[in-house]
């Protein structure tokens, strides 16, 4: 378009959501919204709706903020203040980096349907940003329930849509200022939550507010964040403290180390509360030099790989952090952080400050590796060196295989114990087998043939170990998931969505959440997820069933009504009818829509039955006057006598055949009488 500047410019309104004002913008000066992204657009199709929720959480990813500033003719920091930013900025030092961005603010608002208040959109016309955030159900100022559905087709609006700059619905155009409910009465302790609620995130949304922690020296923003954390849960309860996990993520993050965590907003909030703290207290919390000291102390150097066969001995080039488990436990003891090394697959981790291969079995201890391989260079039978080193005999077993594996033994042995070639779908087959150390012989024997050495033999190789690793993190994520899952909090939930289900409100997380007066992101965990998502089927399910029965009665009402005064009809008229769009219609009643239609063509082939009697009636009363005048019987005389056009009487055959047939009789009746 060439534009520098538009000529209509929107000024934005108070707490409006940058991607609403843009659809102002856009509908002002008679454009619609893809055209306006494509002015200023970075490259990426911004137009698209899965990526249009980056305009509010981080816009600079996908549009041009100094460009858009020159064309609305508004400050970027303006710009800035419609959107998420000004949060990640008292999280994160680096706003536009998408690891940290996904672990700060992932899961914390919407991005696929449109929330709003109805009389907000009545009173200001715009739709705000702090509606998108998941923990926000009701408007403060009115107290209404914040909703997602037109009142009309029920359909969820979209997040973005050109039908947004005045205020309808995307899919039928019913004004979205129509009142879906009555006020909300809330229990006070509950109404009191919300604007809690709404006064934090409006704190974390100021740029006035600054920092949310007094800045400790020589560290970052978001150092200093994580350490003022830590240091009041020290002193809180312990059901107010920081998870572990998350707890050591954190020191791992303000000590420059790998596999760091940030605070994310959710953990954010869910700690002040429980802490019963606001975050104008926290900001004012003192740091004492000793607990950053301690924080320094504690961070042991993660130390080297000590198995001197490995080719990664001496360096941690290959020790990868297991991040499924807390640590590991071997000989009594627990280490952490744990790590594997992925050369050779010894474990190690921290105990009491060292450094140490960590040993959960003999097959996992580098010193009983080293005593076996000495012991069968030597000439030692296994026998005698299960008696020598007191061990089971699977374990000599397995570690011959991985001795074998890695080629540490004498050429005498390795021709004995190795195998020529591995398997292309080796992890394949242990999946068959299983990993059971005494039954995978077995099994392998049965399923492939393969006798104890090759079994072991394959057991040692890297790929079996990488997925008997990852089966093992997915076992423990399971038994954390059922865990988490309190019996007690599944038979409240059970109980609230059976009586949720028997209600016209919508089943929603936040509103559960409240509800049960718990975080709403354990409601996303499994098996609440699950639970919550049937419920909502269930209720949509009924939902629809109830809607068919009553657009049922409305659709006879209106054929009746339609044909006592012998009015005409079509499918297309009974949906304006119902309110419905027929692509809604055609969704969630087929059947209806099928029997609409038959409606429409029974009412069309009566009405042609009713129009082929009165053009047989007038043709026979046209012939019957022309018989009198002994006049000729032709086409045109009877279009004359009857008022209907000539291509009318073409129209149905019947009236066709009727004519041919008088003028038959008269043609026959003329020659009878010349003979005659």
């Amino acid at each position: 378009m060439g534009l520098k500047r538009f000529s209509i410019r929107p000024v934005p309104k108070s707490g409006e959501s940058l991607s609403g004002f843009l659809v102002r913008v856009a509908h002002k000066n008679l454009i619609n919204y893809r055209q306006l992204f494509k002015l200023i657009s970075t490259g990426n199709p911004v137009y698209a709706r899965d990526k249009a929720h980056h305009l509010d959480i981080l816009p600079e990813r996908i549009i041009d903020l100094s460009l858009l500033s020159e064309l609305v003719n508004a400050m970027t920091q303006t710009l800035y203040t419609m959107t998420f930013h000004p949060v990640y900025t008292k999280f994160l030092d680096e706003v536009d980096s998408t690891e940290k961005y996904r672990s700060v603010m992932q899961v914390s608002t919407d991005k696929r349907i449109r929330r709003f208040c109805t009389e907000c959109l009545r009173e200001e016309g715009v739709y705000k940003l702090i509606w998108q955030i998941k923990e926000i159900v009701i408007c403060d100022r009115h107290g209404v329930r914040l909703s997602t559905a037109c009142p009309t087709c029920l359909s969820d609006q979209p997040f973005i849509s050109d039908s947004m700059a005045t205020c309808t619905c995307h899919f039928c155009g019913t004004s979205m200022k129509t009142r879906l409910g009555q006020i909300v009465e809330l229990e006070q302790d509950k109404l009191e939550y919300q604007r809690r609620k709404y006064s934090e995130w409006r704190q974390l949304l100021s740029f006035e507010e600054g920092n949310l922690v007094q800045p400790i020296t020589s560290y970052s923003n978001e150092k200093s964040l994580a350490i003022t954390m830590l240091y009041v849960s020290q002193n809180s309860p312990k059901e107010v403290q920081l998870e572990r996990e998350l707890s050591n993520g954190l020191v791992r993050m303000i000590s420059d180390r790998d596999n760091p965590r940030w605070i994310s907003i959710e953990k954010f909030l869910s700690f002040i509360r429980a802490a019963g703290i606001s975050i104008t207290t926290l900001k004012n919390v003192n740091v004492p030099d000793s607990f950053v000291k301690s924080i320094q102390l504690s961070d042991t150097t993660v130390g080297c790989c000590l198995a001197s066969w490995c080719k990664y001995y001496g360096t941690g080039n290959g020790l990868r952090r297991v991040t499924w488990k807390n640590g590991f436990k071997g000989n009594g003891a627990f280490y952490y952080p744990p790590y594997i090394c992925t050369g050779c697959y010894m474990k190690y981790g921290i105990k009491g400050g060292n450094w140490e291969n960590v040993v959960g079995r003999a097959c996992d201890d580098i010193s009983s590796i080293e005593n076996v391989r000495n012991l069968l260079n030597q000439g030692m039978t296994q026998r005698r060196i299960r008696e020598v080193l007191g061990f089971h005999p699977f374990v000599v077993s397995r570690i011959m295989g991985y001795l074998a594996y890695y080629k540490m033994l004498n050429k005498k042995l390795m021709a004995v114990y190795s195998v020529d070639e591995e398997p292309e779908d080796i992890v394949d087959c242990i999946k068959q087998i299983g990993n059971h150390p005494l039954e995978g012989v077995t099994r392998a024997r049965s399923l492939f043939g393969w006798d104890r050495k090759t079994f072991y033999y394959y057991m040692a190789s890297p790929k079996v170990q990488d997925y008997l690793f990852s089966e093992q993190a997915k076992r423990i994520s399971a038994h954390k998931d059922e865990n988490r899952m309190s019996p007690l909090l599944r038979d409240r939930l059970s109980r609230l969505l059976h009586t949720c289900k028997a209600s016209t409100n919508r089943i929603t997380f936040a509103d559960l959440a409240m509800s049960l007066a718990i975080n709403v992101q354990l409601l996303s965990t499994s098996p609440f997820k699950e639970m919550i998502l049937q419920a909502q089927a269930e209720q949509r399910s009924c939902a629809i069933k109830q809607e068919r029965k009553e657009l049922r009665t409305k659709i006879r009402d209106f054929v009746r009504d339609k044909q006592m005064r012998s009015e005409p009809f079509t499918v297309m008229d009974v949906c304006l009818h119902m309110g419905r769009t027929h692509k809604y219609m055609s969704r969630n009643h087929s059947r209806v829509t099928r029997w609409i239609a038959l409606l429409a063509k029974q009412d069309a082939a009566r009405r042609i039955a009713e129009r082929k009697e009165f053009m047989m009636a007038e043709v026979r009363m046209a012939i019957e006057q022309l018989a009198v005048t002994e006049e000729h019987v032709t086409v045109q005389k009877i279009a004359n006598f009857t008022g209907i056009s000539y291509k009318q009487l073409y129209t149905y055959s019947e009236v066709v055949k009727a004519i041919n047939d008088a003028k038959l009789r008269f043609r026959t009746g003329r020659v009878f009488a010349r003979n005659k």
